[in-house]
């Protein structure tokens, strides 16, 4: 949906992770372009083409207050189900620009994680943790049990995940910044959404 480059003018200076990024602060409370320029990490150019795109798209709303989430905007991040959670420097998982996403129901579809770190480098991570939910304990492929090795870092990631099921996956990218830990995360998160 937001992938598609523009068609006149000069190269686009943001990304899908930039457009997910904003509509999900907005998702938090109302905006105006200059702080959710300063929160996306974009120029205020960058930020009026994704306020356009959004605008086209009725996922958001322009008062005098500020920008703002429409309901049709709530429905579309439900539907996308990603959220950037920070993971603290833990034994399993080690370093402080760590960022989680769990995504419903594509546990399965996780592999041995190889794609997935591929995807989360390519956009600026330096590796990738992929876990799943398998027969209600959480593991790394194939058979690597957090609960476990590490009960402490399990009962974390279930703190910061309520309600995992079986079948979901969280996907743990760890950066040289928080900021490219939550771009690499989030492009390897939605190519499980995408799968």
């Amino acid at each position: 949906m937001w992938d598609q480059e523009a068609r006149f003018g000069p190269k686009r200076r943001f990304n899908q992770y930039h457009i997910w990024k904003a509509l999900y602060s907005l998702s938090r409370r109302k905006l105006g372009r200059k702080r959710l320029s300063e929160i996306v990490g974009v120029g205020e150019g960058s930020v009026r083409s994704i306020v356009s795109i959004l605008l086209q798209e009725n996922l958001i709303s322009i008062r005098q207050s500020g920008m703002f989430i429409t309901p049709q905007g709530k429905k579309h991040l439900e539907e996308i189900s990603l959220r950037s959670v920070h993971i603290p420097d833990n034994p399993l998982i080690p370093g402080i620009n760590n960022t989680g996403f769990l995504v419903k129901g594509k546990g399965s579809r996780v592999g041995s994680g190889l794609e997935l770190r591929d995807i989360a480098v390519r956009h600026g991570a330096t590796g990738v943790t992929s876990i799943i939910q398998k027969k209600g304990r959480l593991t790394i492929a194939p058979d690597f049990d957090i609960e476990d090795a590490y009960p402490e870092v399990a009962a974390l990631l279930r703190e910061l995940f309520p309600g995992m099921k079986r079948r979901d996956a969280i996907i743990i990218a760890s950066a040289l910044s928080p900021e490219e830990a939550e771009e690499g995360g989030f492009f390897a998160a939605l190519s499980l959404v995408n799968s």
